[in-house]
């Protein structure tokens, strides 16, 4: 019966020293592959901007497909990765150099070089937030990394959840608060009922639940077709 060699290598066996220098050979090569994730989004956004495929194919599509066997849903996943890194070059860029960026979250002393992603998918994560708030959200995960740890997806992901959050705080303290020490007149406009307001604060506390439970329990979808018929109803009105 044939051995899973995986699991002895689970066991604790000494790495010979040869096996040590192997692996860093090895490691640097995947380093330098990683990190190449940006000078092929930023070609293959040059040949879809300036549509260079065009003389042996119809559209960026067909070019993806017949010529290096992707999806253009890939090829896009790329140049997704090298926008954002080229946003926070230009961002980071200025505070690297000793110009501080506002909304950063870096002091006026600070001489912390915010290092850049290192592969496409830490970058293509960051593309899911709009480009003016992709710094900050960078920056504040590179200050919260654990000791001893790395960036990774699930890292960023946390960050952007917990920053989001924070940001519907606010948002939702704004807009609960629209009618304070305003009278007679003034307040015709952002009149709010007690109970409309109530029914609001507990939607939003809830929306806040469901996302930080990863929207285990409540579709997204449902959530926006919820806000949706709510909107049409509204605006039929107005």
């Amino acid at each position: 019966m044939e051995r899973d060699m995986s699991e002895e290598y689970k066991k604790n066996i000494p790495v010979s020293v040869k096996d040590q220098n192997r692996l860093a050979e090895l490691e640097v090569i995947v380093t330098k592959n990683f990190k190449a994730f940006y000078e092929v989004g930023c070609a293959l956004r040059e040949i879809r901007e300036k549509r260079y495929y065009r003389q042996a194919h119809n559209t960026f599509e067909d070019y993806c497909r017949e010529m290096w066997d992707i999806l253009e849903r890939s090829a896009n996943f790329q140049i997704k990765a090298a926008n954002v890194v080229d946003n926070l070059q230009l961002k980071l860029g200025e505070a690297n150099h000793g110009t501080i960026v506002p909304g950063l979250g870096l002091s006026e002393n600070s001489n912390q070089t915010i290092p850049l992603p290192e592969n496409e998918h830490q970058a293509r994560i960051l593309s899911r937030v709009p480009p003016e708030d992709q710094p900050s959200v960078w920056v504040e995960a590179v200050k919260t990394i654990p000791e001893g740890g790395k960036i990774t997806a699930s890292h960023i992901k946390k960050t952007m959840r917990e920053m989001n959050l924070a940001s519907m705080s606010a948002v939702r303290k704004e807009v609960t608060e629209t009618d304070m020490g305003k009278k007679g007149d003034d307040i015709k406009d952002d009149r709010v009922s007690k109970k409309f307001k109530s029914s609001f604060t507990d939607f939003f506390d809830q929306v806040q639940k469901e996302r930080q439970h990863n929207w285990r329990y409540t579709d997204k979808k449902v959530v926006l077709r919820f806000l949706k018929a709510i909107y049409t109803t509204v605006n039929s009105e107005i």
